[in-house]
C-alpha cells in the first residue's frame, strides 16, 4: 500500500525506472481514480488524506481533531477532544522514534502528567486503536480498487 501511496507524491516517484514504456506503468492518476472509488466513508477519507497527502501539521490534525470529534468521541467532553488530538498527533505528526509515555503525553495535550495518567491515557489508547482500525480498512479498500484497476487495466 505504501508503494501505491508514494506514486501520489511527484518527488519520489522515478518514472524513468518504471518498466514497460509506460504500459502497465501505476500512475498518481490511477491511484486518485482508485481511492475515488474505494467507497470511503467521511472519517476513513479524512484519515486518508492527513495519512498520505502530508496534511499532518498540528494545525491541520487540530482543526482535523474538531471535525473528527462527533464521529469519534462518545461524549462531549474536554478530555475526549484531546484524547483525539493527541491520538491523531501521536499517529499522523510524531517520528518513528516517538516514545508514548506520560510525560510526552501530557506536553502534547497541554496538561498535567498525573491528568494524563489517571483519565486521558486510556482514552488516547482507546482513540488510537479505534483510528488504526480505521486507517486499515481505508487502506484496503484503496488496495483492493488498484488492484482491481490493475486487472482490468486496457490500454
Amino acid at each position: 500500500m505504501e508503494k501505491y501511496l508514494r506514486l501520489l507524491n511527484p518527488k519520489t516517484t522515478n518514472f524513468d525506472s518504471i518498466g514497460g514504456g509506460n504500459f502497465g506503468a501505476l500512475t498518481r492518476e490511477d491511484v486518485l481514480l482508485a481511492i475515488s472509488y474505494a467507497r470511503l466513508s467521511s472519517k476513513q477519507a479524512k484519515l486518508i488524506r492527513m495519512y498520505a497527502f502530508g496534511d499532518n501539521t498540528i494545525e491541520v490534525i487540530t482543526e482535523q481533531a474538531q471535525v473528527l470529534e462527533t464521529e469519534y468521541c462518545y461524549q462531549n467532553h474536554i478530555d475526549h477532544a484531546t484524547a483525539l488530538r493527541v491520538a491523531l498527533i501521536e499517529l499522523f505528526a510524531c517520528p518513528a522514534t516517538y516514545k508514548p509515555s506520560e510525560r510526552n503525553r501530557a506536553v502534547l495535550a497541554g496538561l498535567s502528567r498525573m491528568k494524563i495518567q489517571r483519565v486521558v491515557g486510556s482514552l488516547i489508547d482507546d482513540y488510537r486503536k479505534d483510528i488504526a482500525v480505521d486507517l486499515k480498512d481505508a487502506m484496503q479498500k484503496v488496495k483492493r480498487q488498484i488492484n482491481k484497476l490493475m486487472d482490468n487495466e486496457i490500454y
